[in-house]
């Protein structure tokens, strides 16, 4: 009986025996196989403020996002910082890249987009288009995997948290704006504010572009003075050309909506904006009467 108790007993003496050792182990593995970069979030320069603003969001935690450009308080693009040689670097399209100083240099740049599209300098921003952000997004996610792949799927869980903030974002202006009507002449902002109305009069580009040139100007005053006829605001940012302004005139009949402040975060910004143009058109409103139809 002795005997058989010993024997038994062995294998329950050996599994407590070892069971400290067993655990020590999986601690140093979990220890040992934390993310890369959890102490050191990766360098990443970006070429653009906007570029900044997303990747920021999608970086999170793990990511230090510094932009070569900043804007300038009339909304004018200007070189603030150099990229360390050994930078990466992030970039729309190859026009961006150059417009930024970092093309043909001996850095790693990294391309939104490898077909050229022009760069950002548009009045169409594919940074405020709700229909263009997911894709950007997730072409950001995939682009700093491939810097710091040991986090991808913390990239993935904030894009997945960006795409949620946007609609979400989306929702809430179109309940703050819906039936509003406006003249669009900013040069930045205007697919934003698209996203939460149903009737804002937006010209074309190519017409946009010819006024920032001084062209066409006729055209615009006669826009201008049926958006006044009608009732209706002036949506006007820091990136409307000043011709464009100037032929505005009556300040009380324009909504200058402001641009982001330093280290904003993205989508603070974008609700900010809604927040703006419902309140400006509120008092508005409530002066005149017909901004709302």
């Amino acid at each position: 009986m002795k005997t058989r108790d010993l024997v038994e007993r062995k294998p329950c003496t050996f599994r407590f025996r070892w069971a400290p050792a067993v655990l020590l182990t999986l601690f140093a593995v979990l220890i040992f196989s934390k993310p890369v970069f959890a102490d050191k979030p990766v360098e990443i320069w970006v070429t653009h403020p906007w570029l900044e603003m997303t990747t920021r969001f999608i970086g999170g935690a793990y990511c230090s996002v510094h932009s070569i450009q900043k804007w300038d308080e009339k909304g004018a693009l200007e070189r603030r910082a150099e990229a360390p040689d050994d930078a990466i670097v992030l970039a729309f399209d190859a026009s961006d890249a150059k417009a930024a100083g970092v093309s043909g240099k001996n850095k790693t740049v990294m391309l939104l987009y490898k077909r050229d599209l022009g760069g950002l300098d548009n009045p169409d921003m594919p940074f405020l288009d709700p229909a263009t952000l997911p894709f950007i997004g997730l072409r950001i996610m995939k682009n700093i995997s491939q810097v710091d792949p040991g986090n991808y799927a913390y990239y993935q869980r904030r894009l997945a948290e960006f795409s949620a903030r946007l609609d979400s974002t989306v929702l809430v202006g179109r309940q703050m704006l819906g039936t509003t009507r406006l003249l669009d002449l900013s040069w930045q902002v205007g697919r934003w504010i698209q996203a939460a109305t149903k009737d804002l009069v937006k010209p074309p580009g190519p017409v946009k572009k010819n006024w920032k040139k001084g062209h066409d100007m006729k055209t615009l005053e006669v826009a201008i003075q049926e958006a006044k006829r009608q009732g209706w605001l002036i949506l006007c940012d820091p990136w409307t050309p000043e011709r464009v302004i100037e032929k505005i005139g009556e300040p009380a009949s324009c909504v200058f909506a402001p641009g982001p402040s330093e280290g904003q975060d993205f989508f603070l910004y974008l609700y900010d904006l809604y927040l703006f143009v419902w309140d400006r058109l509120r008092t508005h409103g409530i002066e005149g009467g017909l901004a709302h139809r």
